[in-house]
């Protein structure tokens, strides 16, 4: 008989990044998020297409989060993935992207709504509801936030890799958040200018706490990502 092999997200023997889908066991729901590979994907293009590690290593996060009830958003949702998962730990979450990307979104927000809400593993405590998941297109700036509300928690995965979207982020930012907003953000190093949104966040009047990564899943506690809370001061 055969070795068992322990399940690894990052397996050299099953590169399943660029597969038509993916699945995640996430809070005791397998989610099969589709993306979107019919056009070239680069840091300059397309990203929201694919399901970035950013993504996984926050969805895993997230039971660390009190989300019952929380009024959330998620900023640059891509394929999905994290907005899905707080709606499974109880969040009343809106995903929001650029126009294109929206298509791909409703895709998976219907296909894994549907499902968790027919397993019958669910917890039945959270009363989970169609009604407390949407999706809405969303360019940053504060002209394209005003009809926005304010939220309990603000996600973002992997958003601060283009430095001249920053100025339009913050603005979005301060239109969302109140002094009690919590903004959990991962991003990777990658060295394309990140420390510039520290910089313009701190000087726009927000406070930056970066979390251990050994509070992160364990295959990334050693990588280059950094999952950070933000905080808007009260004044």
């Amino acid at each position: 008989m055969g070795e068992i092999v322990p399940w690894v997200y990052k397996n050299i023997y099953s590169n399943q990044k660029y597969l038509e889908s993916r699945d995640y066991l996430i809070n005791n729901h397998l989610l099969k998020i589709k993306q979107n590979l019919d056009n070239e994907i680069n840091i300059n293009q397309n990203t929201g297409n694919l399901v970035w590690d950013g993504a996984y290593i926050l969805s895993k996060y997230l039971y660390r989060l009190r989300l019952k009830n929380k009024k959330c958003i998620e900023l640059g949702c891509g394929t999905g993935l994290v907005g899905i998962t707080a709606w499974t730990y109880g969040a009343d979450i809106t995903l929001t992207d650029i126009e294109e990307v929206i298509p791909l979104v409703k895709e998976n927000v219907s296909v894994n709504v549907d499902k968790v809400l027919s397993d019958k593993t669910s917890d039945n405590n959270l009363e989970l509801s169609k009604d407390n998941i949407r999706i809405k297109t969303l360019n940053w700036g504060s002209e394209n936030c005003k009809d926005l509300d304010k939220y309990d928690i603000v996600f973002g995965s992997e958003i601060l890799y283009y430095s001249k979207s920053h100025k339009a982020l913050i603005e979005t930012l301060q239109q969302i958040c109140n002094e009690n907003t919590l903004c959990v953000f991962i991003y990777k190093t990658r060295n394309l200018g990140e420390e510039h949104f520290f910089e313009l966040a701190k000087n726009e009047g927000f406070t930056i706490e970066f979390i251990d990564n050994k509070k992160l899943v364990s295959e990334f506690q050693e990588s280059e990502y950094h999952l950070f809370y933000m905080k808007k001061k009260g004044f």
